[in-house]
């Protein structure tokens, strides 16, 4: 029996937590492959580096150990490979991975950025100083969110992408040493692909007594070798082995598999109507794909989207739309994030078919204004974008198809230059002098004079970030060159140039409603009622409070805060995004430009943790802001306030990302005329321009509930920011900070 094997299947599709490659297929030792990695860097010693990690890319496809999992329609295993993670809020730790993902490539991109830091320019290293002590931000080397060409990917297979490549290298004519080596290394990447399908390919059919289905994947594997796919199965698998590959071995995040939707129907519509598969068989093997994803274990949940525009400007969404939603509600699982990309007129069907899951507390979808999104990509890459060239990346960004990639090396908290400006530049948890000597709180006589202060931290901060940044992006293409993901985009090809010396770089500004609610609080309680001074105040924030538990819950409680539709506050948030975008309009290190992005996603644990009381009435080592959202409690008169506070900026000047975190009762949205106002705040906010919208459906007593009772509620998932988890695998204090957003606790 091919069919109708899903339930009775899912025991056996783990096939990463315990392992079980094939007899006598290769290496099945991970400091095995590692060593024999290194040693392929020492042999080519001098040479490029493009070259070394493709020849190293070429040896584990065709020594470590394989697995061709007889139980499921599409799962590989790939011995050194360690999928999953322990990001900060979750209990679990994945037995496959002890706590961490790995990626046998990555052993050359670590050892090259470690020589890369042995001759650091001490401007850099002085500009890194301190960040992570004073929670100020974050920053590493950010090669994690590229998405490939999957039109080209799915057009050519692995054989016409190597056949491209050539095609462009004829047509280039004389060739540059350092263009000989981008090509070589496609070359040999995309030789090793086609080898390995091959290698795949015969293990299926050495296993085919194992079950019935392994005569098709051995057929679907040497097609695949051979060419490109002919039907929704082989394009299916063509992804996932795609993704696998380029994520896990290259050690290049691709951070979406496109809007499946769109690339996925004409297959789907072909084998239909020739009767190779059934609606229902589709269904099916879409969930046999994305349970995949669940038991890697990505630790931020998979990205793909649904939805968008074709190039007429018409809605896409098909049939196979519907079948996408409802096999991965049947799947039952967590990992794999929806992004549902809506135009005006894409049909309430579709939406509300994803906000039934979302009301009902599974599946992990992030809505996206592709109205808006030509403008902001427009604008963004400095050349006109039509929504149909619009594509999705990460938690919940975008990018344009086929285009360069983002790279987000730094992030950096908000609420530390309000702490700064109070203290001199001092960061009063450390006392490490971290920022620019502004005046004392003793020496700052008007708000005038403060916002001063403020933007001047804020700006060293900036400039730290851009330094950092800029760092990277000079030595990304050296530290982790990507053959196999430049050989699918047409661009890059042309130019003869690894992906990532092109593209835009992002900072990212975190937890803004902390630091607008602040500065209302300074301007009204210390400058226009005068019921404390600066230096008052900042004595009271170092004391957390206490012996001013009066003036706190007056400060906390005042309904001038960001979230609420009042101008006077909102206009403090729009003005930071509109410094920020402005100081960021400088060309970057990879031959484009900076751009503003103002989520947090956890970050706002993460900052609020080393960040003191600050003057909105907040205690020390408490969450700030979250997203585009209000702090805890302080969004007060309901959601379409929240929604006018957040579109009084421009969401073009947020490229890099911004997304507004609803929490609603489920009594608001109880029954179809629920369904019908759930839907509707999606597209108020739309209409006024916003980026992107996720959130919950819940109320606190079920998750305190939950909290006593967790064998009561195994499967409630919970929009952390975005991704989901299952809230009784969240630690305590991620859930209690989600319960304290529905609580409004000061």
């Amino acid at each position: 029996m091919l069919w109708n094997r899903y339930e009775s299947d899912r025991p056996f599709l783990n096939m990463y937590a315990e392992e079980h490659f094939e007899t006598g297929s290769g290496i099945t030792d991970p400091e095995a492959l590692k060593n024999e990695i290194l040693k392929i860097e020492r042999d080519m010693q001098g040479e490029p580096h493009a070259l070394i990690k493709a020849k190293a890319f070429a040896f584990v496809l065709e020594h470590a150990a394989i697995e061709v999992n007889p139980h499921c329609w599409f799962g590989v295993n790939l011995a050194g490979m360690r999928f999953g993670g322990s990001p900060k809020g979750i209990r679990y730790r994945n037995a496959n991975s002890g706590g961490k993902a790995a990626k046998p490539l990555k052993v050359l991109c670590e050892k090259w950025q470690r020589e890369l830091y042995a001759d650091m320019p001490d401007s850099v290293r002085a500009a890194m100083e301190g960040i992570d002590e004073t929670g100020a931000g974050s920053f590493w080397m950010d090669y994690d969110h590229s998405v490939p060409d999957w039109d080209a990917v799915l057009r050519y297979g692995f054989p016409g992408l190597k056949e491209r490549a050539a095609e462009y290298r004829r047509a280039a004519g004389s060739l540059t040493e350092r263009q000989k080596v981008y090509f070589d290394s496609i070359e040999i990447t995309c030789q090793a692909l086609i080898t390995f399908m091959r290698r795949l390919a015969d293990s299926a059919q050495r296993r085919r007594n194992d079950d019935e289905r392994m005569a098709l994947r051995e057929s679907c594997l040497r097609h695949l070798a051979d060419g490109a796919p002919g039907n929704i199965y082989e394009a299916m698998q063509l992804i996932y082995l795609f993704h696998l590959i380029q994520q896990y071995l290259e050690a290049v995040q691709a951070r979406s598999f496109g809007d499946l939707d769109r690339l996925l129907y004409p297959y789907y519509l072909k084998d239909i109507d020739e009767g190779t598969f059934t609606r229902e068989q589709v269904k099916e093997l879409l969930q046999y794909l994305f349970v995949q994803y669940d038991y890697q274990n990505h630790p931020y949940n998979q990205p793909m989207s649904i939805g968008g525009a074709d190039r007429e400007g018409r809605p896409i969404a098909n049939e196979l739309s519907d079948v996408i939603c409802d096999a991965y509600y049947d799947a039952d699982i967590v990992n794999l994030k929806i992004f549902v990309c809506l135009v005006r007129d894409t049909p309430d069907r579709l939406l509300k078919k994803t906000l039934r899951q979302v009301r009902s507390g599974r599946g992990s979808y992030v809505y996206m204004n592709l109205d808006k999104a030509p403008e902001i990509m427009s604008r963004s890459r400095k050349r006109k974008v039509e929504a149909w060239q619009v594509g999705t990346w990460g938690c919940f960004s975008y990018n344009v198809k086929g285009g360069d990639p983002d790279c987000l090396h730094t992030r950096l908290n908000m609420a530390k230059p309000i702490e700064l400006a109070l203290n001199g530049g001092f960061d009063p948890r450390t006392g490490i002098l971290f920022g620019p000597q502004t005046p004392p709180a003793e020496a700052i006589n008007t708000f005038a004079d403060f916002k001063q202060a403020f933007y001047t931290q804020f700006d060293a901060l900036l400039d730290r970030m851009i330094a950092i940044s800029d760092f990277y992006d000079a030595h990304l293409p050296e530290v982790n060159p990507a053959p196999m993901d430049s050989a699918t985009l047409a661009w890059s090809l042309s130019a003869a140039r690894d992906v990532f010396e092109y593209g835009v770089t992002n900072v990212n500004c975190s937890c803004i409603g902390t630091a607008a609610d602040s500065l209302a609080a300074v301007r009204k309680y210390v400058y226009t009622l005068g019921k404390v001074t600066l230096p008052e105040l900042r004595d009271a924030l170092k004391a957390n409070w206490k012996g001013y538990e009066k003036l706190r819950l007056e400060i906390g409680r005042d309904g001038e805060k960001y979230g609420n539709d009042v101008d006077s506050v909102d206009e403090l948030f729009a003005e930071v995004i509109d410094h920020a975008d402005a100081y960021l309009q400088r060309p970057n290190k990879r031959n484009l430009s900076y751009q503003l992005g103002a989520a947090s996603i956890d970050y706002h644990i993460r900052y609020g943790e080393k960040t003191g009381a600050t003057p909105d009435g907040r205690f020390a080592g408490e969450p700030l802001s979250k997203n585009l959202g209000a702090s805890i409690g302080k969004d007060r008169t309901g959601i379409t306030a929240l929604i006018r506070s957040a579109t009084k900026f421009d969401s073009v000047k947020i490229p890099a990302s911004g997304v507004l975190d609803f929490l609603l009762h489920p009594s608001a949205v109880r029954g179809e005329e629920g369904l019908d106002a759930f839907a509707g705040v999606i597209r108020s906010y739309f209409a006024a321009g916003g980026y992107a919208m996720q959130g919950n459906v819940t109320d606190a007593a079920t998750l305190r509930d939950a909290q006593k009772h967790p064998e009561k509620y195994e499967g409630l998932q919970i929009r952390v920011t975005g991704w989901n988890w299952r809230f009784n695998d969240m630690t305590e204090d991620y859930q209690n900070e989600v319960i304290h957003r529905l609580e409004g606790v000061d």
